[in-house]
This record gives C-alpha cells, structure tokens and sequence, in this order.
C-alpha cells in the first residue's frame, strides 16, 4: 500500500515537473516569430463519442523549430490560437484524459484524504504515443482523432 501510494505521489510530481518544463520553453521561446505560429482546431472521438474532457499536446520532432504546444479538451473539441500554437513541422501528438477511480488514499504530507485518479486511455495516444502530425505552412489546420479504447 505504501509503495502503490509512492508511485502515485511520483506520477503527480512528474506530471508537474512535464508542466512546469512547458511553460519554461514557452517561455524560452516567446521571441519566435509569431506569423510563423499556426492555429489548430480539431476533435477528439472515443468510442464513437466526442471525449469529454483531456488535453492534447503537439511535441516538434527533430528537425522542427520552436517550443510545444497545447490545449484543453471540452467536448470532443480543442483549438490552439496562433500566438501559442505550433511553428510548421512534424509534431508527436499526446492525448490525455483522467477520471477519479472511486478510490481515496490518504496524503502523507498533510495527512488529507485525496481521490486516486487514472489515465484512461490507451498509453498508444499518449506515453508511448503513435500519434502524428504535420503543421502546414500556411492557413489554419484542423484535425480529427479517432480513438479507441480497444488494445
């Protein structure tokens, strides 16, 4: 039990330092070239149905300039605007989304109860991504994620 609540505490931790290094590049990279900058819209579908709540994540493959980029999920739909989107390249496509497991354990710092959440979908959409993308040079880019929960 201990060590499950380790993991757990580890998992937060390293969700938390991946956010932080984000915002440090974002950060980094704000003098890019913002015409440069695309704007992405699109949808996410699970089993057929729009997911209701995640986050997608655009990471450059080598060979593409500037910092990641990211959004919100609502409703089966995301849009990144042109001043935080993605420079054209190739980009790794990560699609997350949690829910609360039921469970409860018990924090050690402040000995506060906190609801055990999962990641739901597959690691193939976002750990161990199979996702692609390609951010063209001009006009906006819309794209559509068709997602299954099936292994």
């Amino acid at each position: 039990m201990e060590a499950q609540k380790r993991t757990d505490i580890r998992a937060a931790i390293g969700r938390r330092v991946r956010c932080l290094g984000l915002i440090v590049l974002a950060l980094v990279f704000t003098g890019c070239n913002q015409s440069d900058r695309r704007e992405i819209t699109g949808t996410v579908m699970l089993d057929g149905e729009p997911l209701a709540k995640g986050s997608i994540e655009l990471r450059p493959l080598p060979g593409t300039p500037g910092p990641p980029a990211g959004s919100e999920i609502v409703d089966g739909r995301f849009h990144i605007a042109p001043k935080g989107g993605p420079m054209p390249g190739e980009f790794s496509v990560q699609i997350t989304a949690s829910r609360t497991t039921g469970e409860q354990r018990r924090d050690d710092f402040s000995d506060e109860m906190y609801d055990v959440v999962e990641q739901y979908l597959p690691a193939r959409y976002n750990e161990s991504t199979e996702l692609k993308a390609t951010v063209n040079k001009s006009g906006p880019t819309k794209w559509s994620y068709e997602l299954t929960t099936d292994e």
